[in-house]
């Protein structure tokens, strides 16, 4: 069981709706994702006006016998100002060697899946 508690205004909901917004963009696309649940698209989710992409990372192992696995997005524009993704994941011999080792890109709309392994 996860529990988040704060003050009003620090962000819990902000957090939820971040993990709502990571499976918009699996399930509907980045466009409509920036869009749902009263987004307002993506010019708005940037913060304070930057003109920087929008990133996430994860960090996540399913038991401490497993391997982690890191899920890196990064959400910026195309040249026509259209929201685009482009995102990584990778094992955990990133964390034990200092080398991350990339199974899965997704670049501009194309991606690539490395043949590794586990």
């Amino acid at each position: 069981m996860t529990v988040v508690v704060g003050k009003n205004g620090v962000g819990k909901s902000s957090l939820f709706d971040a993990f709502g917004f990571l499976a918009d963009c699996l399930k509907f696309g980045v466009d409509e994702a920036c869009h749902r649940n009263g987004r307002g698209g993506f010019e708005r989710l940037r913060s304070g006006g930057s003109d920087n992409n929008i990133e996430f990372e994860i960090y996540y192992r399913e038991s401490s016998n497993e391997r982690p696995i890191t899920y890196e997005l990064s959400i910026g524009t195309d040249r026509h100002g259209r929201p685009i993704a482009g995102d990584s994941d990778r094992d955990g011999e990133a964390k034990k060697t200092g080398w991350p080792f990339s199974f899965l890109e997704l670049n501009n709309g194309s991606g690539k899946e490395a043949k590794h392994a586990f």
